[in-house]
């Protein structure tokens, strides 16, 4: 195996151990209160991944990859191909969800 892989394996077990743990996966220390952060690194890693977002679609890169995005969009023709299926399959399950709603009621 090589040494990144091994890498991005132990920050693999780490990350679970302190979610499993309930505690941030990020510092270790802080308690998380609704989710993998504490409000602290939530704050950073929000700003990060907002940051990086923004640089991305200043390229033209899509904001899931560095592929070029399509002209005028925010992501490649692949990623904009899956987020349509996504976007596709959540409105069916939304649907479902009312329909079973209207039964329960």
């Amino acid at each position: 195996m090589k040494i990144t892989q091994q890498k991005r394996q132990r920050n693999k077990d780490r990350r679970e151990r302190l979610l499993a743990a309930g505690l941030c996966v990020t510092c270790g220390h802080v308690p998380s209160l609704n989710g993998q952060y504490c409000e602290s690194c939530k704050k950073d890693h929000k700003n990060t991944v907002s940051s990086s977002v923004k640089k991305k679609i200043l390229l033209g890169l899509c904001v899931n990859c560095t592929e070029k995005a399509i002209p005028g969009k925010k992501m490649c023709k692949n990623h904009a191909k899956q987020y349509a299926k996504y976007e596709q399959n959540r409105k069916i399950r939304h649907k479902e969800n009312l329909q079973l709603a209207e039964h329960i009621v």
